[in-house]
C-alpha cells in the first residue's frame, strides 16, 4: 500500500471513528433527556387527605396527661398540709380536716387546669390540621390537572428521543460495521485499532514524518517513542 492509498485508508477510519464517537456522545446525551422526562411522566398525582377528628387515642391521652397531674397535685396538697400542720409558728387557723382539704384541691386543680390545657392543644393541633388539609384537597385538583398534562407531553417526548435514539444506533451500528470491515484488513496491527494512534499514523504521513506503518523510521515506532516520552515527563512531574 502506498503512502497516498495509506493517508486515504487512514483518513476513512478517521470518519468512521469520529461519526461513531459522536453518535455515542448524541446517545449519551438523549438517554439523560430521557431520564429526566421519565421521571416527569411516573411523577404521582396528589393525594387527598383526610381531616382528622377526635379519636379514642386522643382521648386517652388527655385522661392520662390530666390523672398524672391530678397525682402531682395531691402529693403538692399533701406537703403543704404537714408544712401547715408542723409550723406551729405561722398564725393561721388549724383545722383536722386542713391535710385532707389541700390535698382534694391540688388533685382537682391540676386536674382540670391539664384537662383544659390539653383539650386546648388537640383542638388547636386538630383545627390547623384540618385547615391545611382543606386547602390542599381544594388545590388538590388544579395541581393534578397540571401533573397530568406534564406526564402526556413527557411520554410524548420519550417517544421522539427514543426514535432518535434508534436512528442515530442504526448509524452506530453501521460505522461500526465498516470499522470492522476495515480493521479486518490487517493493514493496522491490531493493538493500533483506535482512534487515538490511527489519528497519529494519519498526522505522521501527512506531515511527512514518515511514509509506512513499519520499520524503524515507520509509524509505529515514532507513536511508541512519543508515548514513551510522554511517560517519562509525567514520571519526572510527578517526582517534582
Amino acid at each position: 500500500m502506498t503512502k497516498d492509498e495509506l493517508r486515504v485508508y487512514l483518513a476513512k477510519i478517521m470518519k468512521l471513528e469520529t461519526e461513531r464517537y459522536e453518535i455515542s456522545l448524541a446517545v449519551s446525551q438523549l438517554k439523560k433527556e430521557r431520564n429526566l422526562y421519565r421521571q416527569m411522566a411516573d411523577k404521582p398525582a396528589c393525594e387527598e387527605r383526610r381531616e382528622k377528628r377526635w379519636t379514642k387515642g386522643v382521648w386517652k391521652d388527655i385522661w392520662q396527661s390530666s390523672i398524672i397531674a391530678g397525682l402531682a397535685g395531691t402529693m403538692a396538697g399533701f406537703a403543704g398540709g404537714l408544712f401547715m400542720e408542723y409550723l406551729p409558728w405561722i398564725a393561721v387557723s388549724r383545722n383536722p380536716l386542713m391535710t385532707e382539704s389541700s390535698i382534694m384541691w391540688g388533685f382537682m386543680s391540676f386536674f382540670l387546669v391539664t384537662f383544659a390545657v390539653m383539650i386546648l392543644y388537640a383542638g388547636g393541633k386538630l383545627y390547623i390540621y384540618n385547615r391545611e388539609a382543606r386547602r390542599h384537597n381544594q388545590e388538590r385538583v388544579g395541581k393534578n390537572k397540571v401533573i397530568l398534562e406534564e406526564s402526556w407531553n413527557a411520554r410524548k417526548k420519550i417517544r421522539i428521543l427514543e426514535g432518535e435514539m434508534t436512528q442515530l444506533l442504526d448509524g452506530y451500528q453501521k460505522a461500526e460495521e465498516k470499522l470492522r470491515e476495515l480493521y479486518s484488513s490487517d493493514v493496522i496491527y491490531s493493538k493500533y485499532q483506535t482512534f487515538a494512534p490511527v489519528s497519529k499514523f494519519y498526522e505522521y504521513l501527512s506531515s511527512g514524518r514518515c511514509s509506512q506503518l513499519e520499520g524503524y523510521d515507520g509509524a509505529y515506532n515514532l507513536y511508541e517513542k512519543e508515548l514513551l516520552a510522554e511517560s517519562i515527563k509525567d514520571s519526572l512531574e510527578c517526582i517534582l
